[in-house]
C-alpha cells in the first residue's frame, strides 16, 4: 500500500537543513531537490515556505545573525566594561560553536545575501558601544571603532580556526579570554 510522505517541515527545519548542506557541500550542493530530500518532503514545501532559493538563503543568513544578536544581547552590562567586552566575545564564540553551520554561512565569502553587511553591522555597532564604555573607563588606548574591529577580527579568527578543526576547541575559550585581555589593555 502506498503511503504519502508527510509534507511537514517547519521553516526552522528547512533553515537548519539548508545551513548544514551549505556548510558541508558549499553553495553548489544546495538545491531545492537536495534540501527537500534531506527532510523527506517534496520540493513544493520549500517553495511554499520561502518562495525561492534566494529567499531561503536570505532566511538562513538572517537566522544566523538573529541567533548571534540574541546571544550578544543577553550579556548584561556590569561595573567592569573590559570584562563585559570579553563576555561579549565569549558569547560570540559560544553562538558560533552552538550554531557552526549557520555561522559558516553568515560569514561565507561566496554566500548570497543582499543584507549580510547590514546584519553584520549590528554586531559591529554593539562591539563599538562596548569598546567605547571600556575606553571611557580608562582601559586601552585605541578609538572605540578600532578596538571593536580588532576585537571582532580576533574573535572571528580564533572561532574560525576552532570550527575548522585547526585549533583545539577545549582551549578555545581560554585562548580567547587571554588574547582579548592583552588586546583590550593595549599590550596585545
Amino acid at each position: 500500500m502506498y503511503m504519502a510522505r508527510a509534507e511537514v517541515a517547519t521553516r526552522d527545519q528547512l533553515i537548519e537543513a539548508a545551513a548544514r548542506i551549505l556548510a558541508e557541500e558549499g553553495l553548489g550542493g544546495l538545491s531545492t531537490r537536495r534540501l527537500a530530500s534531506s527532510l523527506g518532503v517534496s520540493t513544493m514545501v520549500v517553495y511554499t515556505r520561502f518562495g525561492s532559493m534566494p529567499e531561503l538563503m536570505e532566511a538562513v543568513v538572517t537566522e544566523g545573525f538573529d541567533r548571534q544578536a540574541a546571544r550578544l544581547d543577553a550579556v548584561a552590562a556590569s561595573a567592569d566594561p573590559a570584562a563585559d567586552l570579553i563576555a561579549l566575545a565569549v558569547a560570540y564564540r559560544a553562538n558560533a560553536v552552538d550554531n557552526p553551520h549557520l555561522y559558516s554561512i553568515m560569514y561565507a565569502a561566496n554566500g548570497e545575501s543582499a543584507h549580510r553587511a547590514e546584519q553584520a553591522k549590528g554586531t559591529l555597532d554593539l562591539l563599538t558601544a562596548a569598546a567605547a564604555r571600556t575606553l571611557d573607563s580608562g582601559v586601552g588606548a585605541e578609538t572605540p571603532g578600532v578596538l571593536a574591529r580588532q576585537l571582532w577580527s580576533t574573535v572571528h579568527g580564533l572561532v574560525s580556526l576552532e570550527l575548522s578543526g585547526v585549533a583545539d576547541g577545549e582551549a578555545g575559550e581560554h585562548a580567547l579570554r587571554a588574547t582579548l585581555r592583552r588586546l583590550i589593555s593595549g599590550k596585545g
